[in-house]
């Protein structure tokens, strides 16, 4: 029986290019204070190495495993890593690698104009544990991206309660005001077309952090899209977001400032404006 990984586990798990597209390798990033998390449904009995690619050694992440029926178990495994480069493999009781993927853990100058977004839900859906049954604590998953937010996206907005009185006069009765920031997913490089997929499944939870600031999808946005080139596989993403104590906490999520060449990557200017390939979005 094959084994199923949960879509919110922090490794990007589907394939995002097909063999007409250009060949690009997409290698994830974490800090070494990322909580990486992979949740896997499965009824045979399975094993997660981490090896570190500098000294082939493996380590077996020992799971926390969680009954989902008469027949699945939900596998929970977490664990954080030192600076390095690894290599994730799941594998069933005969030594047969079922799936494999690299990452990196870097440093900080490596970790600059990223964003780490923290998540978890009210309850368990989709074969994803998110509230451990025996403590009742949530369960949350990392994941970081290139990207950040451009002063430029951001939106002021007011929600009036007003009336006209019989002169035809206005007069406002109560008023809210907000801003969204729109958050933007993906550098020169892009990200792999089922990250826009992650971004929507993770949007869709009730709790989601970007940076340690929570915050909320504005109501009714949608994922835009946009293409970096015909046949590269790569795409940047952008989402509309609220935070959710908008007057009660400071605001720290950096804004993004990406430098590079003119060879048609993105770049920040300081007005915040992003090129790709000298068109100004």
């Amino acid at each position: 029986m094959p084994v199923f990984i949960s879509d919110y586990s922090s490794l990007l798990t589907r394939e995002y290019q097909t063999p007409n597209e250009e060949d690009v390798l997409y290698i994830q990033n974490f800090a070494d204070t990322d909580l990486i998390r992979m949740q896997i449904k499965t009824d045979i009995s399975i094993s997660l190495f981490v090896k570190d690619l500098s000294t082939n050694i493996d380590s077996e992440i020992t799971p926390v495993v969680f009954p989902l029926d008469q027949q699945y178990n939900i596998n929970d495994y977490s664990f954080t890593k030192p600076i390095g480069c690894y290599e994730l493999k799941i594998a069933n009781s005969g030594g047969v690698v079922l799936f494999s993927k690299w990452f990196n853990v870097v440093g900080d100058e490596c970790l600059k104009n990223t964003v780490k977004i923290r998540y978890s839900h009210s309850r368990n859906e989709h074969d994803t544990v998110f509230i451990n049954p025996q403590t009742k604590e949530n369960l949350y998953f990392d994941i970081r991206f290139k990207g950040g937010f451009l002063y430029r996206e951001n939106e002021y907005k007011t929600e009036d309660e007003s009336f006209r009185d019989q002169n035809y006069a206005a007069h406002l009765m109560s008023s809210f005001s907000y801003f969204s920031k729109t958050l933007t997913i993906g550098d020169s490089n892009g990200v792999p077309d089922w990250a826009g997929w992650k971004l929507a499944s993770i949007f869709s939870r009730t709790d989601v952090r970007v940076d340690s600031v929570s915050v909320k999808k504005s109501e009714g946005a949608e994922i835009e899209k946009i293409d970096i080139g015909e046949y590269y596989p790569m795409r940047i993403f952008k989402i509309p977001i609220e935070l959710d104590n908008l007057h009660e906490q400071a605001i720290e999520i950096p804004t993004i400032t990406i430098y590079t060449s003119d060879k048609g990557e993105i770049y920040t200017s300081d007005k915040g404006e992003i090129y790709i390939q000298d068109r100004i979005l």
